[in-house]
């Protein structure tokens, strides 16, 4: 990428910083920065190039700043950015409880509503299928009702097109359905508390805590 204005170029340092170090509340704010820097110098239509080599910085900002997005962006990434997690290796699981239990028991159905949709649509492809597709076969084979923290192995095990994955993707779906599993319980009272036991049972210590909220 070629800098030539001081000011962007220290963005991007500030920027490299914040990935290395995981600081969620930085990357959100020289997210910001870099928008805004972008958009006074009208860079989309004087250097799209310049321009172009941004957006994938940024995405990677706006996945590191999840717990700190808006509920909307928070969204937007659930749909279209998840794997970018991997890439910058941040636990989206943690994310989300964070995201979840930073908001008013009243309103977090809500929330989990719209996090829970995000995810169920999301267009990123891993391997033959989309993560949307992925999970509409998961729920197709194993009602959440009756299920325990085993279907996700035996989803990788009995659907056909999951013989199509490498061993990266194939850990990478069955850390997405664990993270869906639990993005339908948390903020839920217990439809199955056999699979809710199981899963606290493997969550981090963050995520026990958050499980055992009297919310759920």
């Amino acid at each position: 990428m070629n800098i030539t204005n001081d000011n962007l170029r220290t963005l991007l340092l500030s920027a490299q910083e914040a990935l290395e170090n995981f600081e969620c509340g930085d990357a959100k704010k020289i997210m910001k920065q870099i928008q805004a820097f972008a958009l006074s110098r009208n860079l989309r239509q004087v250097n799209p190039a310049l321009y172009a080599e941004l957006q994938p910085l940024l995405t990677k900002l706006k996945v590191l700043a999840f717990p700190a997005l808006s509920d909307e962006d928070a969204a937007e990434v659930l749909k279209n950015h998840y794997l970018v997690s991997y890439d910058i290796d941040v636990s989206m699981q943690d994310y989300l409880a964070a995201k979840l239990f930073t908001v008013p028991y009243l309103v977090r159905d809500d929330l989990r509503k719209l996090l829970k949709e995000a995810l169920v649509n999301n267009v990123e492809r891993l391997g033959p299928s989309t993560i949307g597709q992925w999970i509409g076969a998961y729920e197709s084979l194993f009602d959440v009702k009756t299920r325990d923290l085993s279907a996700t192995s035996q989803f990788i095990l009995e659907y056909p097109s999951a013989s199509e994955l490498n061993k990266i993707e194939l850990s990478r779906l069955l850390d997405i359905l664990k993270t869906y599993d639990m993005l339908l319980l948390v903020a839920l009272p217990v439809t199955n508390p056999n699979l809710y036991k199981a899963f606290s049972s493997e969550s981090s210590q963050s995520n026990l805590e958050a499980s055992s909220s009297p919310a759920n």
